[in-house]
């Protein structure tokens, strides 16, 4: 069977910051309509532009979690 391009109810990414920020859109492409893009490995001081990154993509905060500088 073959993978849809699109359509995916969760889609889950753990890269780094400057390789994240650029994948964000095409990840977002990729979600069916009310999908969630989980983000993760990224620094609580990388935050800002990741949420940047995400609100050009169409995409909203949901929720987050921290562990010291994670």
């Amino acid at each position: 069977e073959v993978v849809p391009e699109v359509g995916f109810d969760l889609v889950c990414a753990n890269i780094q910051l400057d390789v994240l920020r650029g994948l964000v859109p095409l990840l977002a492409g990729k979600l069916a309509p009310g999908g969630r893009l989980v983000l993760a490995g990224l620094l609580a001081a990388q935050r800002a532009p990741m949420l940047a990154a995400a609100a050009a993509a169409g995409l909203t905060l949901y929720g987050e979690a921290t562990e010291d500088e994670w």
